[in-house]
């Protein structure tokens, strides 16, 4: 049996890389379908419209997610800054989980072992995200010392986590019809 690499394991959602294979694959959808040759800062501007008509879509998939959703969302970070690795949270309705990127130069945005996970890279560093739903069993207090955790910096397991929460990589896979390995 083979051993599966975390590489394996996510589904992209999103990016905002610029590869070398969209490059060629634009020079060539214009060389095949208009007859023109492009340079590749042709096709990379191209590629950036690409991405911005692809979020904008995404935006609008996310829009009609949140409608489904009571829910809360709260999305746990590992923040990369100036002074180094700092734990972070924010609670947030699931229709502003896209805000959260406007601060990067470039994000990607994947699932990953059931969840909801994105990166975002930054001129001091790198953040990760983990984006999950509140349970709706949880209270006002409960949410309160759940917070109180991240607050106080104390370390917070796995189990804690799946106390209070539960997987938003599940909404995603069902409502885009995803087929996870």
């Amino acid at each position: 049996m083979t051993k599966t690499t975390k590489t394996q394991n996510k589904h992209w959602l999103f990016s905002t890389e610029v590869t070398d294979y969209m490059i060629q694959e634009i020079k060539e959808e214009y060389l095949d379908e208009e007859n023109i040759e492009i340079t590749d800062e042709q096709a990379y501007d191209r590629a950036l419209e690409d991405i911005q008509y692809f979020f904008d879509a995404l935006e609008c998939e996310f829009e009609n997610i949140a409608k489904k959703i009571n829910n809360k969302v709260i999305a746990i970070a590992d923040l990369g800054l100036w002074d180094g690795k700092h734990m972070g949270y924010k609670i947030m309705e699931f229709s502003d989980i896209l805000s959260v990127f406007n601060e990067f130069n470039d994000f990607e945005i994947f699932i990953e072992d059931n969840d909801l996970k994105a990166i975002g890279y930054h001129h001091d560093g790198t953040n990760y995200y983990t984006f999950r739903l509140i349970k709706d069993n949880i209270t006002d207090s409960q949410l309160t010392n759940f917070e109180y955790l991240f607050l106080n910096g104390e370390k917070i397991t796995k189990h804690q986590i799946s106390y209070y929460t539960k997987s938003l990589a599940n909404v995603i896979v069902n409502y885009f019809g995803i087929v996870l390995n």
